[in-house]
């Protein structure tokens, strides 16, 4: 039997364990992953260890870990409380936030950067005023991807040029940008799907809300900043700006020497050294820190299920299903197929520094041998890695999921953004396929 078969079972046993018995899906993953690499597939133990998803687990560590000071020093729910003008206007604050990540996207900064800085915010808002965490999730995860592929953005640059090595050159604009406004429409129309959906109950979550602020808000949410939380803010301050500024003239000025200084700017490093910084001021306790707020359940699922999604890559899954497409998918289902599998792909790992490099250079052999327009594979690309990186797998979403305002609700999270991750994937594909007959 098929190494790919055990890997679909042990994915199911996993699931349904974590559903039925509250085992982490990270434990029963990583250890089916021992015996389906090391004794199916002959890999050593050394090689699985490599699968450790270190580029999610450390931006993860880091930046819950400088957030940390600022929620255990009560910081972060204050600046929330006093950027509130009015909870009343509790229920368009997602519709914002959905805005402000896609302008940020405009702005020069990458998808990374967007929810990075916006994550812990959006999510304190959520616990602070009761709204819907899932709707904040997606105002969140779909606003940065949508602004962060804009084609002169850091995201958008890196897709331009990986377009201008795999393809025709002179076209390259064109298509990055073809791929950026069918993004905008998706996104859009999948944020508003979801804001309206969950819109009566957030509206019975905004009721209950101020019902229960009358009697039992802190006062002290209103009050000024303590010295420690204003030390916490300017450091606070310090960190968005290397992750900001650098970012935006980078992309303004692309051949200067700003833009080699903005990449060496990684947010996980800069979160790390905020950290560091925080400890050495006192304005926290490491130890409580690292216990509370660093979300070690999360991190273990999130390694143990990517080792096991390496495996099936290691066994073929991944050009197994790129065969599938080239071989036996009709046509005109083709740009559906390519929407799956870079979705499928993109749970798991990075659309930019993974998914996308990985599958652009398959475009021209499909595109010669379907007919099909380059552009328009492209786009499936970008659009289904994209749509998929609300997956609590991913970067973005486990800061996401691990930024949740209750610890006992980041397993609804979770699934929540599963189940949105999935319906956008059917909605790209479906778009997609219209899309291609009048590309």
């Amino acid at each position: 039997m098929s190494p790919i078969v055990f890997v679909v079972i042990a994915l199911i046993l996993a699931i349904f364990l974590n559903w039925k018995y509250r085992i982490n899906m990270g434990l029963v993953s990583a250890a089916a992953a021992f015996f389906i690499g090391c004794f199916l597939m002959d890999l050593s133990p050394g090689e699985l260890k490599n699968f450790v998803p270190m580029k999610v687990i450390f931006p993860v560590v880091s930046i819950t870990m400088f957030y940390g000071f600022a929620l255990e020093n009560g910081t972060l729910n204050k600046l929330v409380h006093h950027l509130l003008r009015s909870r009343k206007e509790a229920l368009s604050l997602p519709i914002l936030i959905f805005a402000i990540c896609f302008g940020m996207g405009l702005l020069g900064l990458d998808a990374g950067s967007t929810v990075v800085i916006m994550a812990p915010v959006a999510m304190t808002l959520t616990a602070l005023m009761k709204l819907d965490a899932i709707t904040v999730a997606i105002a969140v995860l779909f606003g940065a991807p949508m602004g962060g592929n804009y084609m002169f953005g850091n995201g958008g640059s890196i897709i331009r040029g990986l377009i201008e090595e795999t393809s025709d050159a002179s076209h390259a604009l064109s298509m990055a940008s073809s791929s950026f406004w069918d993004g905008v429409i998706l996104f859009t129309a999948l944020f508003l799907l979801v804001y309206f959906v969950r819109l009566p109950q957030a509206k019975k979550q905004l009721a209950r809300q101020l019902d229960w602020s009358q009697a039992h808000e802190d006062p002290s949410l209103g009050e000024g900043f303590t010295a420690p939380q204003k030390k916490n803010l300017f450091l606070i301050g310090i960190v968005v700006f290397f992750i900001t500024i650098p970012a935006v003239l980078g992309a303004v000025f692309p051949e200067s020497g700003i833009a080699g200084f903005a990449s060496k700017m990684d947010v996980g490093f800069l979160a790390l050294t905020g950290a560091l910084a925080a400890s050495c001021l006192k304005l926290g306790d490491l130890a409580v820190v690292l216990k509370k707020h660093v979300p070690w359940k999360i991190l273990i699922m999130v390694s143990g299920i990517s080792i096991l999604m390496e495996v099936a890559d290691a066994c073929g899954l991944i050009q197994l299903l790129s065969s599938a497409v080239n071989e036996n998918v009709p046509v005109r289902f083709i740009p559906a197929a390519v929407v799956v599998i870079a979705g499928i792909m993109s749970l798991f790992s990075s659309a930019i520094s993974v998914v996308i490099p990985t599958l652009f250079p398959m475009v021209p052999s499909i595109a010669a041998s379907c007919g099909l327009a380059p552009g328009l594979l492209y786009s499936c690309i970008v659009l289904g890695s994209s749509l998929t990186g609300c997956s609590p797998f991913s970067t973005g979403g486990a800061i996401v999921v691990s930024s949740a305002p209750e610890e006992k609700g980041y397993e609804k999270l979770m699934y929540q953004q599963l189940a949105v991750a999935a319906v956008g994937l059917a909605a790209g594909a479906l778009f997609m396929s219209a899309r291609g007959v009048f590309y």
